[in-house]
């Protein structure tokens, strides 16, 4: 396939499920979260969309480099979890923003957190270099899981 072809679909893929958070979880509905109380980590909302513009393109990268990889057992696997992770993605930001609901966002970043990490441990088994850029999408979902417990606990 075309590698501009491959990079026009890696990015669709992604930004599909982008446009679907945001669409669902307007502005007003995500300034819900600024009257929340936060623990003194959090940081300020602005922080947020750039953030997780930076986690999508890595993620994007990612995803190109499994696709241009010969297809294995590993990259079958890879692409699996990658499915359920972004799933689990949108309906996090979905139950957190646009149902101002703690509980359920909180349970769905644990399994976010579980796919992210079965996401890095197939990386693994493909190469260094899938694995150390999904990296920091794991610490990313790391802190979105401890502050979401956090928000839970002092809400």
């Amino acid at each position: 396939m075309n590698n501009r072809l491959r990079i026009a679909l890696s990015s669709a893929i992604i930004l599909v499920a982008v446009v679907l958070s945001s669409f669902l979880v307007s502005s007003h509905t995500a300034s819900w979260y600024d009257y929340l109380n936060k623990p003194d980590f959090a940081p300020p909302s602005s922080v947020f969309a750039p953030t997780w513009i930076v986690m999508y393109v890595l993620i994007v990268i990612a995803f190109m480099h499994v696709w241009k990889v010969k297809q294995t057992k590993p990259c079958r696997r890879w692409f699996f979890t990658f499915g359920f992770q972004l799933a689990f993605s949108v309906l996090w930001a979905v139950l957190l923003f646009a149902f101002h609901t703690l509980l359920l966002p909180m349970i769905v970043v644990v399994l976010l957190w579980f796919t992210v990490v079965i996401l890095l441990i197939n990386s693994s088994e493909i190469d260094r270099f899938t694995f150390w850029i999904l990296t920091p999408y794991l610490a990313w979902v790391t802190f979105a899981l401890v502050l979401s417990v956090w928000l839970w606990w002092i809400n």
